[in-house]
């Protein structure tokens, strides 16, 4: 299988870049699951990166997700040493994403047919600028009223294959402020009704109202981000940040039953 398609933007990635870790040897970190018994495979895509490397700043989410009994993946860069770490065809995956590794996990449920449940956390369209078409300039201009300003592009998105579709929004996502500056994340959303679906796909959009977009990250990382680019919760106790996290969990894990 081809590496991952993952997103070239540049939005924050300097910030990102400080948490990088070295990339395992057997291409992909895994975070077990804590229960006994029957078990559940999901596949995380962090913020930007879309892989490992900062899947670090995520340690709190994921070990609640362990103890829904899940069993879940963070690839390097290839989605084919999870998938023979699997080994089972019968094994119904869970590809959950945060942020703008939205459309990268899009195109991995397309790909791959066990992948059955998309779950997209504060979904982002940060757009490749090498995707961008090229714009040329008249410098023959006469009339600049007459010309025609460019279009925004409102493409539709195909999702195949799934069976389930999670959405989960904040509405502090769109909190902004010119001093001191806060960037409203929520204007990058990907909204839903772009997202086209199979008529047999089963569809909730929930959201949460006193969070916001990096409130999912651990502590030290949420604060930092809440104290100066993306506001989240007022209520910055560590008890408040681990129930919006069980929470999530919680959704996840009752969109699989």
């Amino acid at each position: 299988m081809k590496p991952l398609p993952f997103s070239d933007n540049i939005i924050g990635k300097q910030f990102y870049k400080q948490f990088e870790t070295p990339p395992s040897d057997n291409g992909f970190k895994k975070y077990n699951s804590k229960v006994e018994g029957s078990k559940k495979t999901a596949i995380f895509l962090p913020a930007l990166t879309g892989n490992s490397a900062t899947a670090g700043l995520y340690d709190s989410f994921l070990n609640i997700m362990t103890k829904k009994s899940f069993d879940v993946y963070v690839p390097d860069s290839d989605l084919q040493p999870i998938l023979d770490d699997i080994n089972n065809t019968e094994c119904d995956i869970t590809i959950i994403a945060h942020s703008s590794s939205a459309l990268t996990a899009i195109s991995m449920s397309n790909m791959v047919d066990s992948i059955k449940t998309l779950v997209l956390i504060d979904p982002l369209d940060v757009n490749n600028k090498d995707n961008k078409k090229e714009r040329t300039v008249d410098y023959n201009v006469d009339d600049i009223n007459s010309l025609s300003k460019p279009k925004k592009e409102d493409k539709k998105v195909e999702v195949t294959n799934l069976d389930k579709l999670l959405v989960v929004n904040t509405k502090k996502s769109n909190d902004w402020s010119v001093m001191p500056f806060i960037f409203p994340v929520g204007m990058l959303a990907l909204k839903p009704e772009r997202l086209l679906l199979d008529e047999n796909v089963t569809q909730e959009v929930i959201k949460a109202d006193d969070f916001g977009h990096f409130d999912i990250l651990d502590d030290k990382w949420s604060n930092m981000i809440h104290s100066t680019l993306s506001r989240g919760c007022d209520d910055r106790e560590p008890e408040q940040l681990e129930l919006f996290r069980a929470w999530v969990g919680n959704k996840i894990n009752d969109v699989t039953a």
